[in-house]
């Protein structure tokens, strides 16, 4: 499959995950990076994990699942998505995953060292010829998942420590 059918794939499961029941978006606006958030902007708690120091919150959309798109106080941005882990997701990511470069898969285990799910770290291409980073979890017992997306491995896996801890 080619790296443009890969990233249709991904597009394919955020447009899945925004959902038919209905979109709502919370916008705000994007500024420089390391700036003060304005009174009216929804700011992530700022606690520095690797360096990163927290995500300022830009949108999000909800209906069979979620979207949220974050940005870091250095301006990267993050996408987190999530749902049920349907075959029809399953196929998308499987896609996906079939031209990706897997740096990392195994167990996902929670705080108290249980194994909770599947979680694999990888690098794909972008339509835009750009190389990304994510993060993909499948947990079995809500039969859902969860996808952490970006341009830089180190902000993926900062967000993933900072806010989706299952």
């Amino acid at each position: 499959m080619s790296e443009t059918n890969s990233t249709r794939h991904l597009i394919f499961i955020f447009l899945f995950v925004a959902g038919s029941v209905g979109i709502i978006i919370n916008r705000t606006t994007v500024r420089a990076s390391l700036q003060t958030p304005k009174d009216d902007e929804s700011v992530t708690p700022l606690i520095v994990v690797d360096g990163k120091s927290g995500f300022i919150h830009i949108g999000d959309a909800c209906g069979n699942g979620f979207v949220s798109l974050n940005q870091s106080l250095d301006g990267v941005q993050v996408s987190w998505q999530g749902g049920t882990y349907s075959a029809r997701v399953r196929r998308s990511i499987d896609a996906v995953l079939s031209n990706a470069i897997v740096i990392q898969s195994g167990a996902k285990v929670d705080s108290d060292g249980e194994v909770v799910g599947q979680r694999t770290v990888f690098f794909y291409s972008r339509k835009d010829g750009r190389q990304a980073a994510a993060v993909f979890m499948m947990f079995p017992s809500d039969n859902g998942f969860s996808l952490i997306e970006g341009l830089s491995l180190e902000h993926v896996l900062s967000f993933e420590r900072l806010y989706a801890q299952q």
